[in-house]
């Protein structure tokens, strides 16, 4: 059983599965990552945004299991995904 910290309710692991995510952010993550991979630019700055969408799915995943570290973590990795993205736009506006 998952016990909310900051309202004291208790979920069971199926009240929590039912949403799923925790498998969207995986499932969002996991593309993300082959396109950082690539070799072009304009990829890899889609990759961030994809990224993107699956850090605020671990994000509501995080708030729905009321664990903080997991929101924060999610919210930093927006910042360093938006600075990667920024990064990968300048150079494909610079060549």
């Amino acid at each position: 059983m998952f016990k909310g910290v900051a309202r004291g309710e208790t979920k069971t692991r199926q009240e929590v599965a039912m949403v799923g995510y925790d498998w969207l952010g995986g499932i969002f993550v996991l593309l993300a990552t082959v396109a950082l991979m690539s070799k072009y630019p304009r990829t890899r700055a889609w990759g961030f945004g994809v990224m993107m969408i699956g850090n605020a799915f671990w994000y509501l995943f995080g708030f729905q299991v009321d664990s903080a570290a997991m929101m924060w973590t999610s919210l930093i990795f927006v910042i360093v995904d938006c600075a990667g993205m920024a990064r990968n736009i300048l150079y494909l506006k610079g060549k």
